[in-house]
């Protein structure tokens, strides 16, 4: 008998369907102690993964995904009496899932949060918010970890790269106070699809009613809250944007990357008073060309005790 039906076989509930007592009963076994606790968050083995989707020339996309981590494996969530996905839970209030429609909930219901925080923030701003200041290391202080299809073990773990948690796991009390964000408008989205390398302008015209009259120069300049440069040949210079939503701070900016990509930042440092928005850049020279993606990241340190950091992705080519 499945655990379900023995727990709905115990229960006695009134006309309406509320339980009124129960009388199941369980014991715990052996006594297993849990080995995996400190390593969480994982990413769980049925997550998705990127690099983003090809663009119209057959390239991966310069934007990162996914953008970010949430709780989404084994979530014991509201359930439709009425749904019919999973059998064992037909009649009931709540069942155990796992899979995005979990994860999702959990980012909106913090973006409902900030939106109430700060409520003329744009949806933008939210999600900026929310990937700025996730993290990537698990309870243990270790670099976050994802679950892989392994043929002889089963399940094995390896390093997690941001395409398979974006910017980190989210942090809903950092995402409150993120001290800088990376804000987008409509024009922004619209540069965005129209140097896209491929795309046809007057299917853009179509459906966003504005023409191409403004690029970015290049898609990974979309002021998104990471950086991608999926084909890069020789070296390139993105720009990124932020504004300060906090009190007067001092941001020294820094960066990493693996060496087979140089990574370079400039200014150094800028300070902003509340509400102003200053510019920096980021250049990515191709030292080694390793057929694989490099990874790295741009830290904002603020002298207020704020962290602002973004994903960083490139792959060097020839040509």
């Amino acid at each position: 008998m499945d655990l379900i039906d023995y727990y709905n076989i115990s229960t006695s509930r009134d006309w309406t369907g509320r339980v009124k007592s129960f009388k199941a009963i369980g014991s715990i076994g052996d006594g297993l102690t849990p080995i995996l606790h400190k390593s969480a968050p994982q990413v769980a083995i049925f997550s998705a993964r990127g690099p983003n989707i090809k663009d119209f020339s057959f390239q991966d996309a310069d934007l990162l995904k996914p953008d970010i981590l949430a709780p989404g494996s084994l979530i014991w969530a509201a359930w439709s009496p009425n749904g019919t996905d999973e059998p064992d839970y037909v009649g009931e209030g709540f069942a155990m899932i796992s899979g995005t429609s979990m994860a999702a909930p959990h980012i909106a219901g913090i973006a409902a949060l900030i939106k109430q925080k700060h409520p003329h923030w744009s949806p933008a701003a939210i999600k900026s918010s929310l990937m700025t200041t996730s993290t990537t290391i698990d309870r243990a202080g270790r670099p976050l970890q994802a679950q892989q299809t392994s043929e002889t073990q089963g399940v094995k773990f390896v390093s997690a790269t941001p395409f398979d948690y974006g910017s980190g796991h989210v942090d809903p009390r950092a995402a409150l106070d993120p001290g800088l964000i990376f804000d987008v408008g409509f024009e922004d989205y619209v540069g965005f699809l129209c140097t896209t390398p491929g795309i046809d302008a007057h299917e853009i015209k179509k459906y966003t009613n504005s023409p191409c009259n403004y690029t970015m120069g290049h898609p990974s300049n979309f002021n998104s809250p990471s950086i991608t440069v999926a084909h890069l040949v020789g070296s390139r210079t993105v720009t990124r944007t932020v504004t300060n939503v906090a009190q007067e701070e001092t941001y020294v900016i820094t960066a990493r990357m693996a060496p087979a990509i140089a990574i370079s930042v400039s200014p150094p440092a800028m300070t902003l008073k509340p509400g102003a928005s200053r510019k920096f850049s980021v250049s990515l020279t191709a030292r080694r060309l390793t057929g694989t993606y490099s990874f790295g990241e741009v830290l904002l340190k603020g002298s207020r005790g704020h962290k602002v950091r973004i994903p960083v992705v490139a792959m060097g080519y020839r040509r």
